[in-house]
C-alpha cells in the first residue's frame, strides 16, 4: 500500500501495488560479494523501485497489507439436494468472499489503517499487526546454496518389515499392525488398497475419504476394484476445506469407472479415514480394517504425525459396517 502526492498538484494519493510472487519467484539471488551470498526478497525488489513504477509522484509511504476472505461455505440446504452441483456453484463464489481479517506492516499510521478498514468493512478485532513479509510458507522455495546445510533425506522404517512386499491381508489375519507415520513406511497402506483391487477372494471394498493426493494411488486402485467388477463404496466429502476442487474431481472419475459415491450431510462434516476390506476365505466372508488418523494422502504422509491400524477384529468390522451403512442409509442395521 502506497501513500504519495502528485508532484504537481500535491494532492495525496493512495496506491495499492500487487507483489506478483505467483507468477514470479520470491526470492532471488544477488551477486556474491566476498564470499558471501546475498537474496533478496521480491517484495524488497519492488518496494526499493515504487518511484520508478510512480515517475510524477513523490512517495510518501509504503507499507505491507495483507486481507483474508471469508472462504467458509454455509449450508443450509436440504440433504436430498445435489451436494455436489451446489458446491461446485459455491466454489464458482469463493473468490467474491468477503474479507474477513486485515494484516498490516508494523508502523502503519492508525489512520491509514482505519482507512482501509473502513474500505473493506473490516472490524477493529479483525485487524492484526504483522511483519513485513507475508505468505512465510514461500519459505520453502528458499535458494539452497550447500548441501552441507540440510538434514539427510529422512528414510522410513519398513514396518512390519514382511508387509513392504508381502500378503497384507495374510499378515493382518495373523496379527493387528500399527503404523506410526512417517516414522514407519507408508507402502502397508498402498498394498492394502493395491491388493484389495486384484484379489479374486474381494468382493466389497469400503472407504471414507477427506483429503487425498492429486495423483492418488489410492484413489486409482479404488477405480481398478471398480473395473474388476467389485463392489466399492466411497464416502467422499466435499466439504474438506480447500480440498472441495480436488475431491469433486475425483469424484466424477470414481463414479465414471463405477464406484458407488456417498456425500455427506450438508448439516455435518465428516472427518473420519476408515476402509473396510469384505474378503472370501475357506467358505465364510472376513472383513479387515483399515482405521487411521491421518488422512489417505501418500503425499501429506510423508510429514504428518499419524496412526494406522490394521486389524481382522470382528467388533472393530461390525463397527465401521454401522458406520458405513448409517453415512449410506441415516439407518443403522448391522447388529
Amino acid at each position: 500500500f502506497v501513500v504519495t502526492r502528485d508532484k504537481n498538484s500535491d494532492s495525496q494519493r493512495h496506491v495499492v501495488v500487487n507483489i506478483p510472487s505467483q507468477k514470479l519467484k520470491r526470492f532471488y539471488e544477488l551477486s556474491e560479494i566476498a564470499g558471501t551470498k546475498y537474496v533478496i526478497f521480491i517484495d524488497d525488489i519492488v518496494r526499493e523501485n515504487i518511484d520508478l513504477l510512480l515517475p510524477n509522484e513523490v512517495v510518501e509511504g509504503v507499507y505491507s497489507i495483507k486481507f483474508n476472505r471469508d472462504s467458509e461455505f454455509r449450508w443450509y440446504e436440504d440433504y436430498s439436494a445435489d451436494m455436489l452441483e451446489k458446491m461446485e456453484k459455491k466454489l464458482a463464489r469463493r473468490d467474491h468472499g468477503a474479507p474477513s481479517r486485515f494484516l498490516y506492516e508494523n508502523g502503519m499510521p492508525r489512520n491509514l489503517q482505519f482507512f482501509l478498514a473502513a474500505m473493506f468493512q473490516i472490524n477493529i478485532e479483525d485487524m492484526f499487526e504483522g511483519g513485513r513479509y507475508h505468505n512465510l510458507s514461500d519459505l520453502n522455495e528458499f535458494p539452497s546454496f550447500d548441501d552441507s546445510l540440510h538434514f539427510p533425506p529422512f528414510r522410513p522404517i519398513p514396518h512390519p518389515p514382511e508387509a513392504a512386499s508381502g500378503d497384507v491381508f495374510n499378515i493382518t489375519r495373523n496379527k493387528e499392525i500399527l503404523l506410526h507415520i512417517p516414522y514407519h513406511a507408508y507402502t502397508p497402506v498402498l498394498s492394502f488398497f493395491n491388493q484389495a483391487a486384484v484379489d479374486e477372494n474381494v468382493s466389497e471394498i469400503y472407504i471414507s475419504l477427506y483429503r487425498v493426493a492429486s495423483d492418488s494411488h489410492i484413489v486409482n486402485a479404488l477405480i481398478s476394484a471398480a473395473r474388476n467388477g467389485k463392489k466399492v463404496v466411497c464416502f467422499i466429502e466435499l466439504k474438506a476445506r480447500f480440498d472441495e476442487v480436488n475431491n469433486i474431481r475425483w469424484s466424477k472419475i470414481m463414479k465414471e469407472a463405477g464406484v458407488q459415491l456417498v456425500y455427506s450431510d450438508p448439516r455435518i462434516k465428516v472427518h473420519s479415514k476408515i476402509a473396510l476390506v469384505k474378503r472370501s476365505e475357506d467358505g465364510s466372508n472376513r472383513y479387515y480394517s483399515l482405521i487411521s488418523t491421518g488422512n489417505f494422502n501418500e503425499m501429506t504422509a510423508r510429514f504428518y504425525t499419524d496412526h494406522v491400524l490394521f486389524t481382522s477384529d470382528d467388533e472393530i468390522a461390525k463397527e465401521l459396517l454401522n458406520l458405513f451403512n448409517f453415512m449410506q442409509s441415516k439407518k443403522v442395521t448391522i447388529e
